[in-house]
């Protein structure tokens, strides 16, 4: 193995440690440079802070399909459904105290009225599980003899919402609810929404056992 990939939003798209909104740098290690420099890999890909499914299927991951350079090891954070696809404004969500990032107010006007009129959760549900299935199925399948796949969800909207990938190890429980009594209430706003050394250890941990002990599984990161 020499080579590893994050893919997916912003529980994986900060290699240095910061501080949340003042930006400044900490003493403690991001699980993705804890992971890189334990296994001593090569580090070719990070995710983009929110971004949707689609972005990770459509964008951050084709480049190394079709230049068969897939890396060794691949970390998907799989994002909440609700958020849509954009190839120029990358960060659309359901959330309205995001809009006010969209500078264009024609675009932003269209957003609000997309979400207001036209979003239907149990259709982004039905379409994100296929999506899914699809990619397990016909994507990760064309690969498995190659490289290893970790399977992880990021957001607490996907507490409830199960799919374990025949492809892979796939962790139960999301991010957010798994840490969310372990650090600071502000610590959401850290590198990868992840707080401090010991829980930057914890996840990276569980991410090396998984890639050490690689078969197609369902974890909890509990254990």
């Amino acid at each position: 193995m020499k080579t590893i990939g994050f893919f997916g939003d912003s529980y994986c798209s900060e290699l240095k440690a910061i501080d949340g909104d003042r930006r400044l740098e900490v003493n403690w290690d991001t699980y993705i440079e804890i992971i890189r420099d334990k296994l001593s890999l090569e580090l070719v890909h990070l995710g983009y802070l929110g971004t949707s499914i689609w972005d990770l299927l459509l964008l951050q991951l084709p480049y190394f399909l079709k230049s068969n350079t897939l890396p060794d090891i691949c970390v998907f954070l799989w994002t909440e459904p609700s958020r849509i696809f954009n190839r120029d404004f990358r960060r659309i969500s359901s959330n309205p105290l995001n809009y006010h990032e969209i500078e264009n107010d024609e675009f932003r006007t269209t957003v609000k009225n997309y979400y207001k009129y036209l979003y239907d959760e149990e259709l982004q549900r039905f379409q994100y599980k296929s999506a899914l299935y699809y990619f397990d199925k016909e994507v990760l399948s064309l690969y498995k003899n190659k490289t290893k796949f970790v399977h992880l969800k990021s957001n607490y909207s996907l507490d409830n919402f199960n799919y374990s990938f025949s492809n892979g190890v796939t962790f139960r429980e999301d991010l957010f609810s798994f840490f969310r009594n372990k650090q600071p209430s502000d610590g959401i706003r850290a590198s990868n929404h992840i707080y401090g050394q010991e829980n930057n250890e914890l996840l990276a941990s569980k991410i090396i056992y998984a890639i050490k002990n690689y078969r197609n599984i369902t974890l909890s990161l509990n254990d």
